[in-house]
């Protein structure tokens, strides 16, 4: 990841495993926190077959709030995008006959401990 990302800095990651299904949506934020480095973020896809019209959708938004960019949740596809950015996942309508689940989390350059090498 760190060849990937040009980070040299890159040292840890942190994951978890998400789900939005009917009614479910995240709000708009931007993936910084004060106690962590956090440098990239990523989304590994894990739904089969999601369709548009069930949201779900990986939507970056500029200052103002207006969507400049939009991710589609692509099976077995990965997203990635330095941190801060402003994005938000769209509501997920009660229509919606999947869920759409994926592994999501940070590449962090955590501080080095004594005795770690560099």
């Amino acid at each position: 990841m760190r060849t990937l990302s040009g980070d040299p800095q890159i040292n840890g990651v942190y994951a978890q495993a998400t789900m939005y299904s009917r009614g479910n949506f995240l709000t708009t934020h931007d993936d910084h926190v004060d106690r962590e480095d956090r440098r990239i973020a990523y989304v590994i896809n894990l739904t089969r077959r999601w369709r548009p019209d069930w949201g779900g959708m990986l939507h970056f938004t500029a200052e103002d709030g207006s969507v400049l960019d939009t991710y589609f949740p692509h099976f077995n596809s990965l997203s990635l995008f330095t941190v801060p950015q402003r994005h938000f996942v769209s509501y997920v309508p009660p229509f919606a006959m999947a869920e759409r689940q994926a592994i999501t989390g940070w590449l962090i350059a955590a501080p080095k401990t004594a005795g770690q090498a560099g």
